[in-house]
């Protein structure tokens, strides 16, 4: 996890509103970066910033931690629960890429087992957490903002990490891109970590509401699914699969 601090000088912010000349007390701003797998196993079902956490996951205490030293300090802090992080360096054309030329260049037939049903998982571009953090800060400078708030991160639409990698290979063949594959790409045959993240990923199975993040911070998100992300990344200088 993260901390995101706003920076201060001689008790001021550096920035703030212009629309009145009376300065208006602004308390300091801390964000704090975790993570939706807080919220544990919800069997599928939508959950949002209210929901039961229902996992044993170490940030739940980290995020009481800093909820504790706002209310001590009189620091504004905002809890971002940010779904899977991709982008213009990490994301499923990336591991595509990289895992199914491995497994082709080695000769490999094998297969990793995975669940025969894909569970659904969700994600957010680095660039709508980045517009998303920045909008809560200003919200702060401008004295909008709770003592005390919790944000879901994440892009509209869920889905499993099998139609993402079909997608992503869909792009491929659509642009011209030579990569070899053999079958098509499932989360059978594109290696999978063996992470507590990646165990936790199999079991805990939730939809994450973005409907807070969208209402009070973030009236559109740049890539509002996996699809926007994905055709942005694919275009991006200095990727594997990029010969210029």
């Amino acid at each position: 996890g993260n901390v995101l601090q706003a920076h201060w000088a001689d008790d001021e912010p550096i920035a703030s509103s212009s629309t009145s000349t009376t300065k208006t007390p602004v308390r300091p701003w801390i964000g704090v970066i975790s993570t939706t797998g807080v919220y544990g196993d919800h069997q599928g079902a939508w959950v949002n910033e209210s929901s039961t956490t229902l996992s044993k996951h170490p940030y739940l205490a980290w995020e009481e931690a800093w909820r504790q030293f706002g209310v001590a300090t009189g620091c504004r802090v905002c809890i971002f629960r940010c779904a899977g992080i991709y982008g213009p360096t990490r994301s499923a054309l990336h591991t595509l890429y990289r895992q199914v030329r491995a497994v082709n260049q080695s000769n490999s037939s094998s297969k990793l087992s995975s669940p025969k049903v894909p569970p659904v998982t969700n994600r957010i571009h680095e660039s709508d957490i980045a517009s998303a953090v920045l909008a809560s800060m200003m919200m702060s400078v401008e004295n909008k903002e709770s003592v005390f708030e919790i944000y879901n991160l994440s892009d509209n639409m869920p889905a499993s990490r099998q139609d993402v990698f079909v997608y992503a290979n869909q792009l491929f063949l659509d642009n011209g891109i030579d990569i070899p594959v053999r079958d098509k790409p499932t989360t059978t045959n594109v290696s999978t970590t063996t992470s507590q993240r990646a165990k936790r990923r199999g079991k805990d199975i939730k939809r994450i509401n973005n409907r807070k993040m969208r209402e009070k911070l973030l009236s559109s998100l740049d890539f509002p699914t996996y699809r926007e992300g994905l055709e942005d990344i694919l275009q991006q200088p200095g990727t594997p699969w990029c010969k210029s």
